[in-house]
């Protein structure tokens, strides 16, 4: 008798099957007969063999899936962290996927970037691209940056919305880039001289949004007119600019002088805002437009900081669209500067603190009156020292929080507290004194994390590994992916070897996919 699903017409089928993972959908409906295999092969597909996917999936989508829907994708995503790049080119070539409209790349290798942009240009569908690098084992700028502008900003590319997301400047070499169509530019970041030259490129961008740096020597000073030749080159531009400079000296009224004009306010409605920091070593001050846009994110201090803006007092929502906020805490407590953060999902705390004190309370009182600390998703902490027991006040309050990144001794703070059911990732790193992890942590800590999926640990000698190892496996039963990173030294063959036995002799070895990175001073273990 047929299922209710196969009494629906294929239309409605079509939507329903659109919902579903690719290999989902495979594995639920292929060869189950003749109807739902010509369903299948008429599917528009998004494949995503990113980090996130266990070893054993990716493995089954190579085998198993992406065979069978070379035409049908229109999507994919996929991370060369631990080498699974590499493992598709041994497979596939990028343009056998001759529909692909949109391609996400994370922590490509130099080698393995060169080999995609060969070919992006035989791929005549694709209007997306986004290529982002970060990490110990990021990009090396330098020597890459040509190899991506000169086939991303070509004439003939079909390509409309662009993403380059980097640690620091990609260079734009002048004699690379064409004239081309793209549409939409998000990139960080590039100098402000190369900026400008690129817009003349070009005619039919709509909306940048780019982190800039003054100028590859930071001793130059920013002439702020350079920015005024915008709007010249491209006159139906939406713009969202952020300009972080480091200086000796100010004057934060003048830079606001400098977008005060008719062109600026009037003929274009782009308004900026000067943050400016005052510190011992040297100044700093960020400039951007505002409103913010959607998904953006944004660095202040939370004290010691002045701050001025061209904005009309009635324009309102500045800060709405942001939902990722980083807040650099010192112990100089100031009037607050009170920003309205409402959309904020991720917070990141630094601190300049050089001793544990006792400013908890004050700091989440000022900190709630920033954002809606219910309504945060992730919080990332990255300093020794922070206010005592700030982490957990912040975790009571923000009850909302699945996903969290601190260093161990900031952690043991909650090792005696109440369980934290929600978190589902956490990442611990170590300060750059410790020589040994603290095991404390991992003793507790199926107890005060009992949901933990995702486990990223940050350590300075392998040695250390093979008594966390051991602590992760025994306590945290609901894990899903386990990932390891050294700073000093690598994975020889002896660990890879043991680390075989050690899952054999534990009944892990056929249900544990093993990946190392190219470097092999990154380990993921994914079940």
């Amino acid at each position: 008798m047929p299922s209710l699903l196969e009494q629906l017409p294929n239309e409605i089928v079509l939507d329903i099957l659109q919902y579903l993972k690719s290999l989902d959908l495979f594995e639920s409906f292929n060869d189950l007969n003749w109807r739902f295999n010509q369903l299948l092969s008429v599917l528009m597909l998004s494949v995503n063999i990113s980090e996130a996917l266990s070893k054993h999936l990716f493995d089954d989508y190579c085998i198993n899936v992406i065979p069978k829907c070379l035409t049908q994708t229109v999507s994919l995503k996929i991370s060369d962290r631990f080498g699974r790049l590499t493992q598709f080119h041994k497979l596939f070539q990028l343009d056998m996927f001759m529909n692909i409209r949109s391609l996400i790349l994370q922590n490509p290798t130099h080698d393995n970037l060169k080999l995609i942009m060969k070919k992006l240009s035989k791929l005549i569908h694709i209007e997306q691209l986004q290529i982002a690098s970060y990490g110990p084992n990021k990009l090396d700028l330098n020597s890459c940056s040509k190899t991506m502008t000169e086939v991303i900003f070509q004439k003939k590319t079909t390509l409309k919305r662009v993403t380059l997301s980097f640690y620091s400047s990609i260079i734009l070499d002048q004699t690379t880039i064409q004239t081309c169509n793209i549409e939409y530019l998000n990139m960080y970041g590039c100098y402000i001289d190369e900026f400008v030259t690129l817009l003349k490129h070009l005619p039919k961008i709509k909306r940048v949004d780019i982190h800039v740096y003054n100028s590859q020597n930071s001793d130059d000073t920013t002439d702020y007119k350079i920015y005024q030749n915008i709007g010249q080159y491209v006159p139906n531009l939406t713009l969202y600019i952020a300009d972080r400079i480091f200086t000796d000296v100010i004057n934060i009224d003048s830079i606001i002088q400098s977008f005060s004009t008719p062109f600026w306010i009037l003929e274009r409605e782009w308004y900026i805002v000067v943050d400016y920091i005052q510190k011992f070593e040297s100044n700093e001050f960020l400039l951007y437009t505002v409103p913010r846009s959607k998904g953006s994110s944004l660095t202040i201090q939370l004290y010691k900081m002045q701050t001025a803006t061209t904005a009309p007092s009635s324009l309102e929502k500045m800060y709405t669209k942001t939902d990722r906020l980083t807040v650099k805490l010192n112990n100089v407590h100031v009037p607050l500067i009170v920003q309205q953060f409402s959309d904020v999902k991720t917070l990141t705390l630094y601190s300049n603190l050089t001793s544990v004190d006792n400013t908890t309370t004050t700091i989440v009182d000022d900190l709630s009156k920033l954002v809606l600390l219910v309504n945060l998703e992730a919080l990332h902490l990255y300093d020794k020292y922070y206010p005592s027991n700030l982490l957990k006040v912040i975790l009571v309050t923000a009850s909302n929080i699945i996903n969290l990144s601190a260093p161990y001794n900031v952690l043991l703070e909650i090792t005696d507290s109440e369980t934290f059911s929600n978190l589902t990732s956490l990442t611990v790193t170590m300060n750059d004194e410790d020589d040994h992890f603290n095991v404390k942590v991992l003793k507790r800590s199926s107890f005060i994390l009992d949901n933990l999926r995702f486990f990223y640990i940050e350590l300075k000698k392998v040695n250390d590994l093979y008594l966390v190892l051991s602590l992760v496996l025994r306590k945290m039963k609901k894990l899903y992916k386990f990932v390891v990173s050294v700073a000093n030294g690598t994975f020889s063959e002896y660990f890879q070897l043991w680390l075989n036995d050690y899952l054999s002799l534990n009944d892990l070895l056929s249900i544990t996919g093993v990946e190392y990175n190219h470097a092999f001073n990154n380990l993921a273990l994914s079940y």
